[in-house]
């Protein structure tokens, strides 16, 4: 009897639960109703944008061949930058010595810099010397022009004045060769002239064609040897298309002897003087 009462006591609570349960669901169900427009709301949402997203997949899909092309061609290009890194890093011991090397050479290149620059310093020195002594020149190349224009206009010999003309012009120097020709000219063994004598005779005759002052004696006295004499520019002439010049000479020695010589010399081709008589 306790038994059955005991069971139907169980079964009265198992159908009070079961009336809960049903009574749950029922009002979950009801939350379920009112919630569904909404959930069908979201997923119709999710359903439009799935579309766009399926597209972007398919392009990315598309590009995917592009860009695996692409991997392919830098990891070649990065196998040549190996290549070349390695080549860069067998090489640079030997960039390394020649800069070594260098190093070496700069001190030495500076030091050859540094002479070349005194030298210039004294070059440009020198030049400006020179460039003071150009003036100078200059007037006295005008001054000689200007007494050969007056030279040719007074003289009345045509060809006389066409070779002073032109030689005043260019004044030539006179050589070292010319000197055994003009000493020449001295037959006497009295007399004797050493280089100092010979340089200043020659100084003289060049400065009287310079000059071009006919008729005019000038004298030279050596110090050193005590010898002495005069040089007089007679005239001057034209012997076989040559400019000559006829000269007198005057010689004096320090012993109680003089002797006068009358001479001609004539231009060369190389621009030197020579006796003709």
């Amino acid at each position: 009897m306790q038994l059955k009462n005991a069971a139907l006591y169980l079964l009265s609570l198992s159908l009070l639960a079961l009336a809960g349960a049903i009574t749950y669901f029922a009002a979950s169900l009801r939350d379920i109703n009112s919630s569904l427009p909404q959930i069908i709301d979201t997923v119709e949402k999710v359903n439009q944008n799935i579309a766009p997203l399926v597209a972007e997949a398919a392009d990315i899909k598309k590009q995917i061949p592009a860009i695996l092309k692409e991997s392919e061609q830098i990891r070649v290009s990065i196998n040549e930058t190996i290549k070349e890194a390695e080549k860069l890093n067998s090489q640079l011991p030997v960039a390394l010595t020649e800069s070594k090397n260098w190093r070496i050479l700069v001190p030495i290149i500076v030091k050859e810099a540094e002479l070349a620059r005194e030298t210039l310093n004294s070059g440009i020195q020198e030049i400006n010397l020179v460039r003071q002594e150009i003036p100078v020149s200059i007037t006295r190349v005008e001054s000689l022009i200007t007494e050969s224009r007056n030279i040719g206009k007074e003289t009345s010999e045509g060809a006389v004045a066409g070779v002073f003309s032109g030689a005043l012009r260019a004044p030539f120097e006179l050589i070292a060769g010319i000197g055994n020709s003009v000493f020449s000219i001295f037959k006497s063994e009295e007399i004797i002239l050493d280089n100092s004598d010979k340089e200043m005779i020659l100084e003289t005759v060049q400065a009287l064609i310079n000059a071009s002052e006919f008729g005019k004696t000038t004298a030279w006295k050596n110090p050193a040897t005590t010898r002495s004499g005069e040089i007089t520019l007679v005239n001057a002439t034209t012997i076989k298309k040559a400019r000559c010049f006829n000269f007198l000479f005057k010689f004096n020695d320090q012993k109680p002897h003089s002797e006068n010589v009358s001479t001609i010399l004539c231009e060369t081709e190389q621009g030197s003087l020579e006796v003709v008589r």
